[in-house]
């Protein structure tokens, strides 16, 4: 196996970046239809402004057609059924095993990566007994996974394309480390809320736990899969209790009363 990393898998962690850039240029789809929909740039300016002016929240409801501020929001016709109000809703992304479940119905027999994964005992031994998920991807007609191998503390990138594992990367943790999944975030905030209980600090009952990955004072990774955990009354709050948890070990490696 090999820690370096191929220009096949450069797909990876680039969500972010994927949706600000598509967010980006919605935008500039936008402003160009409004300029070439106008006379002139200070025409296009004005029905900017007005579009602006009317969109007013209040002014919705004026012939009963639709919801108002007061009712689901946002807005949605009265006729409808089954409104959902969106307000309330998670928008929390497909996880990764939901995609690779998806992926495999989907997949001709034979073929689904689940199935490919299973008969590779090169790829089952660089992920080990315990690991998670972390992302699934179909580029180009294959399927990118990546997984941090807790049994072998390093993170392993697979692409299955077919019925076959077209290339298997790992990387020590020193070198790579993905981001979060939302489970493993679950996870340290779990072991850091245990542990300022056994402590018997009391405040932790009406505090909600954030978690990120931990880098070392100069920005390099950690040699293991760390997670820096804050306690907060709400996610505007100043950090109340500190945790470094080492998700490999599933210890508590320090832990701080913010002051």
């Amino acid at each position: 196996m090999t820690t370096n990393l191929s220009r096949e898998l450069e797909w990876r962690w680039r969500s972010v970046a994927v949706l600000t850039v598509g967010a980006i240029a919605s935008l500039a789809v936008l402003i160009w239809a409004v300029a070439n929909t106008s006379a002139s740039p200070t025409v296009a300016g004005q029905a900017v402004d007005q579009a602006v002016e009317n969109d007013d929240p209040t002014k919705l409801d004026n012939d009963g057609r639709f919801t108002g501020p007061g009712d689901v929001w946002p807005p949605q016709p009265r006729s409808a059924t089954a409104m959902i109000d969106r307000s309330a809703v998670d928008f929390a992304p497909m996880s990764a095993a939901d995609r690779l479940l998806a992926i495999d119905g989907a997949a001709p027999a034979g073929r689904a990566p689940s199935e490919v994964l299973a008969a590779d005992d090169n790829v089952l031994g660089a992920i080990g007994e315990s690991a998670n998920l972390i992302a699934v991807e179909e580029v180009d007609g294959a399927t990118h996974l990546a997984w941090f191998s807790l049994s072998n503390n390093q993170t392993v990138e697979v692409v299955v394309k077919g019925d076959r594992v077209t290339s298997l990367v790992t990387s020590d943790p020193t070198v790579f480390q993905p981001e979060l999944s939302h489970a493993e975030k679950l996870a340290a905030v779990d072991v850091a809320r245990a542990h300022w209980v056994g402590k018997g600090d009391r405040r932790i009952d009406g505090l909600e736990g954030f978690s990120i990955l931990a880098f070392q004072p100069g920005g390099a990774y950690y040699d293991t899969r760390m997670v820096y955990v804050s306690f907060h009354v709400d996610e505007d709050a100043r950090p109340e209790l500190l945790a470094w948890v080492d998700l490999v070990t599933g210890d508590v490696i320090k832990s701080e009363v913010d002051r």
